[in-house]
C-alpha cells in the first residue's frame, strides 16, 4: 500500500506539504521524494563524503549508513517501513544496505560484486529486494536481495539501454 516518486528539480519553488527542507536551499538541483500514500517517503542520497544517508518525511534526523559510493542511491521501502538501499561504489560494484524501521539501525552494507554502471534500481516486498542494473555493455541484469539469506543470482536481460533501469515490485493480496 505504498506508492513514491523520487527525482530531482530544478525549481525554485516547487509545491510541497511537510517538506524536510522548508525553502529552497541553493544549488542547481534538489532531490524530491513524494509519498503518495502508505508509509511515510524516505530519501536517500550520497552525501559529500560519499556516504548514503536516509531521512525521512516524518523527521528532520539524517541516518547515515557509512561507505563510500561513486553513484547516487536507490531506495525502497516495504511495508513494515524498512527501507531497503542499493549504490554502486568507485569499483563499480553493487552494494545493499537495510535500515530497520522498528530497531532504527541500519543492517550493514553487503556486496553483489558485478561490473555496473550509472544507478542502480531496487524494488522491495516483504524481506526481499528486487535489484535492476546496467552493465558496461548497457545490457540490463536482474537480481533478488532477501534479509537474512544474501542474493539470488544475477540473470543477463540482454537488450542495449541508453538509460538506467527501474523496477518495481507489488505486494500480493
Amino acid at each position: 500500500d505504498n506508492a513514491y516518486v523520487a527525482g530531482y528539480t530544478t525549481s525554485t519553488n516547487f509545491p510541497t506539504a511537510n517538506p524536510m527542507q522548508g525553502s529552497y536551499g541553493g544549488g542547481n538541483y534538489d532531490a524530491i521524494v513524494l509519498s503518495i500514500s502508505g508509509n511515510s517517503g524516505v530519501a536517500a542520497f550520497r552525501s559529500s563524503t560519499g556516504s548514503i544517508e536516509l531521512s525521512s518525511e516524518l523527521s528532520t534526523a539524517i541516518s547515515n549508513s557509512g561507505g563510500a559510493f561513486a553513484s547516487d542511491p536507490s531506495a525502497a521501502q516495504n511495508a513494515n517501513g524498512d527501507t531497503f538501499v542499493i549504490a554502486r561504489d568507485a569499483s563499480n560494484a553493487i552494494w545493499v544496505n537495510v535500515y530497520d524501521a522498528r530497531s532504527r539501525l541500519w543492517d550493514g552494507w553487503v556486496s553483489a560484486g558485478g561490473a555496473v554502471q550509472g544507478v542502480p534500481a531496487i524494488a522491495a516486498v516483504g524481506s526481499t529486494a528486487y535489484i535492476a542494473v546496467r552493465d558496461a555493455f548497457n545490457a540490463y541484469w536482474t537480481n533478488s536481495f532477501t534479509r537474512g539469506s544474501g542474493f539470488g543470482g544475477w540473470l543477463n536481460r540482454g537488450g542495449a539501454f541508453s538509460t538506467d533501469p527501474a523496477i518495481a515490485a507489488a505486494q500480493p493480496n
